[in-house]
């Protein structure tokens, strides 16, 4: 893949929300956000973050992580 047609997923974990998206040459084409959940046990944080990654992916024609 050239730097022309790079695609890049991004992470963001925080306190109240998870937010994930697709840059893809340089330009943001997909966002998601979904709440963290920090207050359940450490196994729902971990279904919520591969959960945004599923929603970000989808449609974004991103075939694999």
């Amino acid at each position: 893949m050239t730097a022309q047609n790079s695609i890049v997923i991004g992470l963001d974990v925080g306190a109240t929300k998870i937010a994930a998206g697709v840059v893809r040459n340089g330009k943001i084409t997909r966002r998601v956000m979904v709440p963290t959940e920090v207050e359940k046990v450490p196994k729902q944080v971990l279904s919520n973050l591969i959960l945004a990654l599923e929603k970000t992916i989808v449609g974004s024609r991103v075939s694999k992580i």
